[in-house]
């Protein structure tokens, strides 16, 4: 996953469930130590496909991330 995005600065939102797989939290993690501008966040209570369990939470995210605005609060952001 890491080939070609070591420092890249495309502003980047990596989000996985708490309830998705270790290998996929990791992955967020992972993305925001390689891409400097990469944020990663935990949805609550949600596995893989957390679009289909909070729909509106993910149009929510969605949209403020397009509008440059603040993480929606519902979600945590992960700390590297």
């Amino acid at each position: 996953m890491s080939d070609g995005l070591d420092g890249a600065t495309t502003p980047t939102l990596a989000v996985v469930g708490t309830k998705d797989t270790a290998v996929a939290r990791r992955a967020v993690r992972h993305l925001q130590e390689l891409m400097p501008d990469a944020r990663g966040c935990l949805v609550p209570d949600v596995g893989h496909q957390w679009n289909a369990e909070r729909p509106a939470l993910f149009t929510d995210m969605v949209r403020a991330w397009v509008e440059a605005q603040d993480i929606d609060p519902r979600l945590t952001p992960i700390r590297c």
